[in-house]
C-alpha cells in the first residue's frame, strides 16, 4: 500500500472518530496514555471491518485506540480526545512522548511542597504533578509515590459537636476536634480533607475592639473592657483581632479573692447593705462581694436607691400655716 493510499485511509478513519461515547472515554487510563501514547475514542468505522486499534481492551468493538503522541500504527487521535483530557498532541503528533508519570524519576520532590497528602500515619507536603489535568501529589521517585486525591485523604475522624477546637467558617463558630496527630495544630471539622482547618482558616473576621466596651474581662493581671461577640448565642468577650482574643466567660473570671464579711467597701444590693472588700487592683474602685465576676460591683451598682417621701409628708412640707 503506497503512502498516499495509507494517508487517505487514515483520513477516512479520522472522519468517523468522536469523543461522545462515555463508555469509550471511560477506558482511558494512565498506563495506555503515557506508556504507549494511546487514547480510546469511539470509531464507527470499526463496525465495518475493523482495523488496527479497534475493540480497545477487548471491551467494545466500536471503541478504538488512537495515537495522541509518539509514532504508532493506530490512527491519529482527533483533537477532541486531547482537549477533554487537557493533553497537548492529537491532531499534530509530538515527535517523542512526554515523560510519563509511570517513570517519574525526573521530578524533584520538595519536602515543603504544597500538595498535602496523608499516608503512612502522617501528613506529607508533596509536589503537584507537573502534567496538565493530573491532580495527583508526587511524593517520591517511584510510581507508587504518585498519589491520587482519594489516596491522600486522611482517615475518618469522628467529629464531636462539642469538641474543644473552635473554628470560625461559614459565618459561624464550629466546635471541632483537635487533630489526633502529634504536632498537627489543625481543627478536624468533618470527614473530608478540606474539613481539616488550619489555625489561619479558623480565624474569625476582624472585629473592631472598643476600649470602652461593655464586656469586662480579667486577664494579664488587669481588667479589660472588651466587646461582646457579635454572633448570636456567643457569650465570649472580643478583646482583640486574634482567635485567642475571643475570651470565654471562664477565661474572663478574675482570681478568687477572699471576701471579708466586715470589709470596708459598703455595697447595697439584694435589699440590704453588704460590707465587701475593695478591689485589690490599683485604680479599680469596685467592691468585691463574692468569687464570681458578677460579684465585682461598680460604685453605681452599689448605690442605695433613693426613696420618694411618703405622700403625707410631701403634703405637710408644702402646707402654709395661717395666723
Amino acid at each position: 500500500m503506497n503512502v498516499a493510499l495509507l494517508f487517505a485511509l487514515f483520513a477516512a478513519v479520522g472522519a468517523e472518530m468522536s469523543c461522545s461515547n462515555d463508555f469509550c472515554n471511560s477506558l482511558n487510563n494512565d498506563h495506555d496514555m503515557y506508556k504507549f501514547g494511546q487514547l480510546v475514542v469511539e470509531d464507527e468505522s470499526c463496525l465495518d471491518g475493523g482495523g488496527i486499534g479497534c475493540n480497545a481492551q477487548g471491551k467494545s468493538k466500536i471503541c478504538r485506540f488512537c495515537t495522541w503522541q509518539g509514532d504508532h500504527k493506530t490512527p491519529t487521535c482527533p483533537q477532541c480526545a486531547c482537549d477533554r483530557l487537557n493533553l497537548t498532541g492529537c491532531g499534530s503528533l509530538a515527535a517523542s512522548p512526554t515523560p510519563a508519570p509511570s517513570t517519574p524519576a525526573s521530578v524533584e520532590v520538595n519536602a515543603e511542597g504544597s500538595c498535602r497528602c496523608y499516608y503512612g500515619d502522617g501528613w506529607h507536603n508533596c509536589n503537584h504533578s507537573p502534567f496538565a489535568g493530573d491532580k495527583r501529589c508526587v511524593c517520591g521517585p517511584k510510581k507508587s509515590d504518585w498519589k491520587t486525591p482519594e489516596q491522600c485523604e486522611p482517615p475518618n475522624v469522628e467529629v464531636n459537636a462539642e469538641g474543644s477546637c473552635p473554628c470560625y467558617y461559614g459565618d459561624k463558630w464550629h466546635y471541632c476536634n483537635h487533630s489526633p496527630f502529634k504536632g498537627d495544630t489543625r481543627c478536624v471539622c468533618g470527614p473530608k480533607k478540606s474539613d481539616w482547618k488550619t489555625p489561619e482558616q479558623c480565624e474569625p473576621p476582624n472585629v473592631e475592639v472598643n476600649a470602652e466596651g461593655s464586656c469586662p474581662c480579667y486577664y494579664g493581671d488587669k481588667w479589660h473592657y472588651c466587646n461582646h461577640s457579635p454572633f448570636k448565642g456567643d457569650k465570649r468577650c472580643v478583646c482583640g483581632p486574634k482567635k485567642s482574643d475571643w475570651k470565654t466567660p471562664e477565661q474572663c473570671e478574675p482570681p478568687n479573692v477572699e471576701v471579708n464579711a466586715k470589709g470596708s467597701c459598703p455595697c447595697y444590693y439584694g435589699g440590704k447593705t453588704h460590707h465587701c472588700n475593695h478591689s485589690p487592683f490599683k485604680g479599680d474602685t469596685r467592691c468585691v462581694c463574692g468569687p464570681k465576676r458578677s460579684d465585682w460591683k461598680t460604685q453605681e451598682e452599689c448605690q442605695k436607691p433613693v426613696s420618694s417621701p411618703p405622700a403625707e409628708m410631701a403634703f405637710n412640707t408644702t402646707s402654709v400655716v395661717l395666723v
